[in-house]
């Protein structure tokens, strides 16, 4: 990650894999999977600002936002734990104002599930 959170490296096959961003992202590298879950800013890439790379740095997965009684606009944070098939994500949604809305996305079949308040 570059000082300024808007590039993402990496070394692949002995070459760099550099994703750049306009606005600050987070990345975490899935270890189990050998790719880059990138989640950027929603201003930059609307509901389509969680993705995941290959260790080439081609895409794999920008996956669609579940369809909830409010509107999804991206996600707003990963809780990412190292070696965990299934991840904790918040969603930008009203669904269950006044709290977030959070619910777990499988990394390997990109799918959102159990919805909940993070309360």
């Amino acid at each position: 990650m570059s000082p300024d959170q808007r590039t993402v490296s990496w070394k692949n096959a002995g070459r760099e894999v550099a994703l750049h961003f306009q606005y600050e992202v987070h990345a975490h590298h899935v270890h189990y999977l050998d790719e880059v879950l990138v989640q950027s800013d929603i201003r930059e890439s609307g509901s389509n600002n969680l993705c995941l790379y290959q260790a080439d740095g081609s895409g794999k997965a920008c996956p669609a936002m579940p369809r909830l009684k409010q509107e999804v606009a991206g996600v707003y944070a990963v809780w990412f734990v190292q070696g965990k098939r299934y991840q904790t994500v918040v969603l930008h949604s009203s669904e269950f104002s006044p709290y977030d809305t959070a619910c777990t996305f499988d990394l390997e079949t990109h799918q959102f599930s159990a919805f909940h308040p993070t309360k």
